[in-house]
């Protein structure tokens, strides 16, 4: 118990758990303001300064652990002309729209090693996450909405009934696995069920 390699398998850390900065919350943020950010579950907050091109992020509450520091903000060319803007992180000089904080520092989602939910869930569950999706287009009782085509209600009701036959099959593949279940009893002479 505890040694090398235990624990929750594929746990990893989760975008989703840790605040985050975007540039389009700081979208009124111009050389010689300041605004502040605020995230309250975590009792943290911090004043952004800016000046010239680099905001200096000064946390109201040092006491933590957690640190400031400056983040660049670049500008890049867009497709259609113009600008957008970016953080530019001195860890990777990475452009990013959004930096989050863990273990006290402002960093990318890659330097973290986040991961998005959809990233760290199981075949199973994406399969029950794709098949929600395609019911909430449905009426509650599963019936066609009013103004959709029919076309479009057959499309979402086949690919519900192949994602149900894949967690199906997923799921006798699983007991077969345990011993819980003899395919034998349930196959015909072909092969087939």
């Amino acid at each position: 118990m505890g040694g090398l390699g235990s624990g929750r398998y594929g746990w990893r850390h989760r975008l989703e758990h840790y605040p985050a900065l975007r540039l389009r919350d700081l979208h009124a943020l111009r050389p010689g303001r300041s605004a502040r950010a605020e995230w309250p579950s975590l009792e943290v907050a911090a004043s952004l300064a800016m000046f010239e091109r680099c905001p200096r992020i000064d946390f109201e509450n040092p006491e933590r652990g957690y640190f400031g520091g400056a983040v660049e903000i670049v500008n890049r060319p867009a497709g259609f002309g113009g600008w957008r803007r970016f953080f530019l992180r001195p860890h990777c000089a990475r452009a990013r729209t959004a930096i989050y904080l863990r273990r006290g520092r402002f960093r990318c989602r890659e330097c973290h090693g986040l991961r998005y939910l959809s990233q760290t869930r199981d075949y199973s569950s994406r399969q029950h996450d794709a098949m929600a999706k395609l019911e909430a287009r449905l009426n509650e009782d599963g019936t066609k909405p009013k103004r959709m085509r029919w076309s479009t209600f057959d499309r979402i009701c086949d690919r519900l009934q192949v994602r149900d036959d894949r967690l199906g099959v997923d799921l006798a593949l699983l007991l077969v696995r345990k011993g819980m279940l003899n395919l034998d009893e349930y196959l015909s002479e072909d092969g087939q069920f």
